[in-house]
Parts: structure tokens; C-alpha cells; sequence
């Protein structure tokens, strides 16, 4: 499950000035989240529904990989696509 700090590549940020200009939402800079994270929930009266907890956006380093960044409240996460060969482990 180790992976060598090497093999991570470097993520590019956007300019403080362009962050500036733009309204900030969760993260994301105020644009709309690529994909919505809901959580199942229960209304008073027990029926089902699906309350927004969070979104995940589209990104793209500096050389050229695609990547999304998941938030969930606080909490900040980098997602990457799996290209390794093997198992979870390898």
C-alpha cells in the first residue's frame, strides 16, 4: 500500500489573483461541483430522501492528468484514476 512520493506528481493551483475575482463556494472556487455527493436520510415522517453533503470537481494537472477533488463538509480529498496494474496492495 506504500507508494514512493516520486510517484505522485505535482498538482498545479490556480493564481491567487483568478481565485480572488471569483465567488468562493465549498472548495471549488464557486463553480459548480461535476458530480454531487448525497447522503441517504430519513424525513420526520420516515420517508427516504437524499440530503447534499458535498461535490467533486474536475481537475487537471500541471502535466495534463485528470484528477477530482471530493468535498464532504471540511474534509478535502484528491482523487485519481487507478492506473496501476495488480492488486489493492501492490
Amino acid at each position: 500500500m506504500e507508494e514512493k512520493l516520486e510517484e505522485f506528481e505535482e498538482i498545479e493551483e490556480s493564481p491567487a489573483k483568478e481565485q480572488s475575482e471569483q465567488p468562493k463556494s465549498e472548495g471549488s472556487g464557486g463553480e459548480r461541483p461535476d458530480f454531487r455527493v448525497m447522503q441517504p436520510d430519513r424525513d420526520k415522517e420516515g420517508n427516504s430522501t437524499l440530503k447534499s453533503v458535498g461535490g467533486m470537481w474536475k481537475k487537471t494537472s500541471k502535466n495534463g492528468n485528470d484528477f477530482y477533488v471530493l468535498n464532504i463538509g471540511r474534509l478535502t480529498l484528491l482523487v485519481f484514476k487507478n492506473d496501476k496494474q495488480g492488486g489493492f496492495n501492490e
